[in-house]
């Protein structure tokens, strides 16, 4: 339990380096189109060759190790608790065994379809919580309320599988108005955080740079007399590191950091 508890220290080592590159390397085109070539791109900046080759190892094994447990304890889980309590009560050792081998090539073969499916780094990361979501409440109930019981925890399941993958999939496919409600698309206010500003003003500066690149484009393309000069016009710019201003389809418009 302990452990469990001191490893989420390790992760504020990542966000500190997210933020120090992300002031280091602020107007970096490729880091603005592609903000998960971060890490690689600091490692190359900041680190020698020698560190750089540890680091790759680094993340390596730290891969491996994830990877590997999870190749076993998956399929024991899924054994163990499916396999012999619901479909075969009197299965040897050796037939768990090879029911575990199967539902391992299962594993990793669902692995690689989502690891080929999402490119996105954010959409994985995404992923990675919500699927705990179902498991984790009878989890955590178990431990600390001793009369909680199997239909408990079952219910549970089935509750969070609802509210949180069947009725947000399903629920406006079903009832269109569910996205466009205004009511429910109402926005409390809420603190911004030092982390939310800096990702505000990524997703700005990458804003200007997209809008840079098609004027740019259309500039290429020859423009001359009047039309060069309405073109030169709406040229992009930043304000402020809070504010830039692009073409609209009205006319030239101001976006904020936050909005």
């Amino acid at each position: 339990m302990v452990g469990n508890f001191l490893k989420r220290f390790c992760t504020l080592g990542w966000v500190l380096t997210a933020l120090i590159a992300a002031t280091l390397y602020p107007d970096v085109p490729a880091l603005v189109k592609e903000p998960d070539l971060t890490w690689g791109y600091a490692s190359m900046q900041l680190l020698g060759p020698g560190f750089r080759g540890l680091m790759l190892a680094c993340l390596r094994a730290a891969l491996m190790s994830s990877v590997d447990a999870q190749m076993v304890v998956g399929p024991g889980l899924i054994v163990r608790n499916l396999y012999v309590p619901f479909l075969r009560p009197q299965a040897s050792e050796r037939e768990c065994l090879w029911a575990g081998r199967l539902t391992g090539m299962i594993v990793v073969a669902g692995s690689c379809f989502f690891a080929l499916t999402f490119y996105d780094m954010l959409e994985q990361l995404e992923l990675t919580f919500w699927f705990p979501l179902v498991f984790a409440p009878p989890f955590w109930i178990g431990m600390y309320w001793r009369k909680a019981n199997g239909r408990a925890a079952g219910t549970t399941v089935i509750y969070c599988l609802l509210f949180f993958f069947v009725i947000p999939y399903f629920g406006p496919q079903v009832f269109s108005g569910l996205r466009t409600n205004q009511d429910l698309m109402t926005r409390t206010p809420h603190t911004v955080t030092t982390s939310q500003a800096i990702a505000s003003k990524s997703l700005l500066r990458q804003k200007l740079t997209e809008a840079e690149a098609v004027w740019a484009r259309a500039r290429a393309q020859g423009l001359r007399g009047p039309e060069l000069d309405k073109h030169n016009a709406s040229k992009p710019r930043s304000i402020s590191p809070e504010k830039i201003e692009i073409p609209g389809p009205d006319g030239m418009q101001v976006i904020g950091a936050r909005g």
